[in-house]
């Protein structure tokens, strides 16, 4: 596997790379001096974490795994999920009995 890169144009634009592909988990894989951001994972816009693409005009692209999604589609699906259980389900999930200690 070739290593993780940047490369950095002649006008101080960065783009990671690895293998070729635009990749980068640590930050945006794109970005311009003006601004400009794009987010990607294996040469696909991806973020989790909020829109894969930020403009300096206030333009926001929302994308996971290579597909765009509405902001408010965006947010329903990365919403942490809660789920409450009870100290039985818990066990049975752990697969161990719990005891309650003070």
């Amino acid at each position: 596997m070739e290593e993780y890169i940047a490369r950095v144009d002649d006008k101080g634009n960065i783009k990671w790379l690895q293998d070729g592909r635009y990749h980068h988990l640590n930050g945006p894989a794109v970005e311009y001096v003006d601004g400009y951001k794009e987010w990607y994972r294996d040469d696909k816009l991806d973020r989790l974490d909020g829109p894969a693409i930020n403009n300096v005009d206030g333009y926001r692209a929302w994308y996971i795994n290579g597909k765009e999604y509405t902001c408010e589609e965006f947010l329903e699906m990365t919403k942490p999920k809660v789920r409450e259980l009870t100290l039985v389900e818990v066990s049975v999930l752990l697969g161990y009995e719990i005891k309650i200690v003070e």
